[in-house]
């Protein structure tokens, strides 16, 4: 339902402002929308559309994300049986300093059954879901505010298995 709301709100932005180019409207929409910390690698904006600050032009004020030059990296080595197992869980808690304020973590190897075998990682309230054949990469990052515990949980469904994941280093900031 954000596609319509959004049309329309551009639609009114536009009968105010006929002459906006196309750019200038997408970061208009992006940077006017109220911050959510929960909407982090949910929706582009991390935020809520608000239609007043759209028509005004009012851009309120939202944390930077962490830079990228600065993480530190913690090895760690986590992995599913390679194959995995069908319907089962495998679920790790690593405890983290609550002197770092944001985490990433990087999967050597990342290949699961797409939409049905999912890893879930998990800080407090906040958490992002992969699946599928993703190879290599480095999640999105996570905000750790209090928590001191990291939850990774894969499960796996009762058809098709595959080679799993290798996690082999966790960075902080």
């Amino acid at each position: 339902m954000a596609c319509p709301h959004v049309s329309g709100a551009i639609a009114l932005l536009l009968s105010y402002n006929p002459n906006l180019s196309i750019l200038s409207i997408i970061d208009r929409v992006l940077k006017t929308s109220d911050y959510f910390e929960k909407f982090n690698n949910i929706v582009v904006s991390s935020g809520r559309l608000n239609v007043y600050n759209l028509l005004k032009n009012i851009r309120p004020n939202r944390p930077l994300p962490p830079s990228d030059e600065n993480w530190k990296n913690i090895n760690i080595s986590i992995e599913t049986p390679h194959p995995y197992e069908i319907k089962k869980i495998y679920e790790w808690n690593i405890d983290i300093s609550d002197k770092y304020k944001y985490l990433r973590i990087h999967f050597n190897k990342f290949i699961t059954e797409s939409k049905y075998d999912k890893v879930t990682i998990s800080i407090g309230e906040n958490n992002i879901i992969y699946s599928g054949n993703l190879g290599k990469f480095y999640t999105n990052y996570l905000n750790i505010g209090n928590n001191k515990k990291l939850n990774i949980k894969f499960i796996s469904d009762y058809s098709n298995i595959f080679d799993g994941f290798i996690i082999d280093k966790i960075q902080v900031q």
